[in-house]
């Protein structure tokens, strides 16, 4: 999960330095796509298969997101989900593709300020009713496409001033799915997952914070559940097969993680979300 954990790093250069960076044909794709104006970086995200990179353009224009594969990957299917996302899904459930350059080797995507639920959370106006909103943008998407989101954690979650942006749409099954798995089902276990194997990061962010993102955890499941009709149980199930994939993975920091804090963390979420569904149910 170290993607979806992967830390914004604050930075102020020209985008030429980072276009000497990459592949002329490359660079020269993005010069004509932004029609030759200059631009700054002013955000880098890193991950595992895609760099992004936040892009300030003119004062007062729309600010971009530029991600760039790294090297022997390829957006293709990234770009594919968010265009179909773009078309069917209203607006503002996920964000505008501006477009793709040197055969899906980077794209330029609208960018949606807000912030992540983890820092969301932390702050004394965070609003009540944050997971139904939540909810309300991931059954958008799966009543607009019709499969799962496929990369559902609270990385790719931004909390805007009046509602909820899901980001990077990926393939229903990029994590793994069972055969006729309900999208729900899917994005959930995944969800949960996700939540209970970065308990440790949270903890070292605050306390505090931590325990609400164990509340999220819960109140989005329970939610999802309700409003799709979900089993419980079946999204806890999901939830495990991605926690086991995690303590049998070839990283050993992937395994300490899941034997020390992610599975007590997961243990703790279940008792807690079958609670909230029993009390929930008719």
């Amino acid at each position: 999960m170290s993607k979806a954990m992967a830390r914004p790093r604050h930075v102020d250069i020209p985008g030429e330095t980072i276009l000497l960076e990459l592949p002329e044909s490359l660079a020269g794709a993005i010069r004509d796509a932004l029609g030759g104006r200059p631009f700054r970086v002013v955000r880098h995200w890193l991950g595992n298969t895609a760099d992004a990179y936040l892009l300030a353009l003119e004062p007062g224009t729309p600010r971009l997101v530029l991600k760039v594969a790294r090297t022997g990957h390829s957006l293709r299917d990234d770009i594919e989900a968010l265009r179909r996302a773009a078309t069917l899904a209203p607006a503002g459930v996920v964000p505008a593709i501006v477009g793709a350059f040197a055969s899906d080797a980077a794209c330029l995507v609208e960018y949606i300020p807000g912030l992540s639920p983890a820092v969301y959370l932390r702050r004394r106006s965070a609003r009540a009713g944050l997971a139904a909103d939540i909810v309300a943008a991931l059954q958008a998407y799966h009543t607009a496409l019709g499969c799962a989101f496929g990369d559902f954690h609270p990385e790719n979650v931004t909390v805007r001033r009046n509602g909820v942006s899901l980001l990077d749409p990926g393939f229903p099954d990029q994590h793994g799915r069972a055969e006729r798995e309900p999208p729900m089902v899917t994005d959930l276990g995944l969800w949960v997952h996700a939540i209970a194997s970065n308990v440790v990061t949270y903890v070292v962010r605050g306390p505090c914070g931590a325990l609400r993102m164990l509340s999220l955890a819960v109140d989005v499941a329970a939610c999802g559940c309700r409003e799709a009709g979900a089993d419980p149980a079946q999204v806890l199930e999901v939830a495990d097969r991605h926690m086991n994939d995690l303590r049998e993975s070839q990283w050993p920091r992937d395994r300490v993680t899941a034997l020390v804090a992610g599975r007590p963390a997961l243990w703790w979420l279940k008792r807690r979300i079958r609670r909230a569904a029993v009390s929930t149910s008719p």
